[in-house]
């Protein structure tokens, strides 16, 4: 990661001490992960050692010697498609068959390994630093076709025209995401790519339906504000003068942090990231910002009175409460096995947000009438 919160990669290939074919490896800018690093590095040696050559590689990446090896016939099958180094991978691919000799990949096993793959790491820290001793061409110049035994079926062949066609940028979807973008960096200090928000909105820690609220809100294909514009004798509903009959001035608040919430980064006193408490954030925005949406719409189409303040917050806790304890209920091995939630992971996220929490025992995952810190409203009346 460099300092302008962009991300980089160089390939280290290390055959021996003080072996002259020891190389730190210069890496195409448009290829970032480790993983790429790796890739680079192997095509490297078997484009520059003699085919009758036995090789053995060795590399961190067990995902890696999976695609080069018994996943290799899966991935051709499926047309490679999905993935991000696939063409760095069919250039390898068609190399190893030109070999005359044995070529075999396993992941580091003991103490002996290691010191290999750190000598090799530094050279990929020397090759990030721009201090390589050679540059590899862009993998597009490289490409070597592999011959197709695509067997697609249903949903992979969908996704196979999908791929073949260049999705036209939106305007709206661009200015959204660069919202997400910079709210995230004033917050954490790191700008995440296109793909990074992407990926957050689809984590494991937020709903399916809520999924897909953030994936239309980052699109705006949600008929509210600008939407309105357009739409002849409707242009009064892009704005809403109600709130400046409250207030004469309009909060700051952050969409982008509110739609990117599965991006931050919030930290410890001891300057370590807290997975809980982004944990913690992530539930609790997707969450109050779904509801805000169903209420708005709840408002509009069947409604023609707002909802109280009394009836909002109820609901709001109401919506805490039931992820508390479906969170408590993901809990049980017995029913959901490796797919359980840790019982720890569940009790440092709501650590300190609930009531009585001073009084509950160490592991109240199973206590009846755990609730969040906050209670509901009650409504004005006798004895109330």
């Amino acid at each position: 990661m460099k300092t302008d919160g962009t991300s980089c990669a160089g390939a280290g290939c290390w055959i021996s001490t003080n072996d002259p074919k020891n190389r730190a490896i210069g890496v195409p800018s448009k290829l970032t992960s480790r993983t790429s690093g790796e890739l680079v590095a192997i095509l490297h040696v078997i484009q520059r050692t003699p085919q009758n050559t036995v090789l053995n590689f060795i590399v961190r990446s067990k995902a890696l010697v999976h695609k080069l090896t018994v996943g290799l016939h899966q991935l051709e099958s499926n047309g490679w498609i999905g993935e991000i180094d696939k063409t760095l991978l069919k250039t390898i691919t068609a190399a190893l068959r030109l070999q005359a000799s044995r070529c075999t990949f396993r992941v580091t096993q003991d103490s002996n390994d290691a010191a290999g793959l750190e000598a090799a790491y530094d050279l990929a820290k020397k090759a990030m630093r721009n201090d390589p001793d050679e540059y590899i061409t862009d993998p597009d110049d490289l490409y070597t076709d592999v011959p197709a035994r695509y067997q697609l079926q249903g949903a992979t062949f969908y996704a196979a025209i999908r791929a073949t066609r260049k999705c036209p940028e939106r305007k709206k979807t661009l200015i959204m995401l660069d919202k997400v973008r910079y709210s995230i960096e004033s917050q954490c200090g790191k700008i995440p790519t296109d793909e990074d928000i992407w990926k957050s909105i689809r984590h494991k820690d937020i709903d399916r339906r809520i999924r897909n609220f953030l994936w239309k809100a980052i699109h705006q294909t949600f008929k509210c504000g600008d939407y309105w514009r357009n739409i002849p004798n409707y242009e009064q509903w892009a704005e809403c003068p109600l709130w400046e009959m409250k207030h004469p001035k309009m909060p700051n608040l952050s969409m982008g942090l509110v739609l990117g919430c599965a991006l931050t980064e919030f930290k410890n006193s001891r300057g370590k990231l807290s997975n809980e408490a982004n944990r913690l954030f992530r539930i609790i925005i997707s969450k109050s910002a779904f509801l805000i949406w169903k209420i708005r719409c709840e408002r509009l189409m069947s409604r023609n009175s707002p909802h109280s303040e009394t009836e909002i917050h109820n609901r709001w806790v109401a919506t805490i409460n039931k992820r508390l304890k479906i969170d408590r209920l993901l809990t049980d091995i017995s029913r959901y096995g490796s797919h359980a939630l840790h019982v720890n992971t569940v009790l440092k996220t709501w650590d300190g947000v609930l009531m009585d929490n001073k009084t509950l025992p160490d592991n109240w995952i199973w206590q009846s009438e755990v609730l969040v810190g906050i209670g509901n409203f009650r409504p004005p009346g006798r004895n109330r």
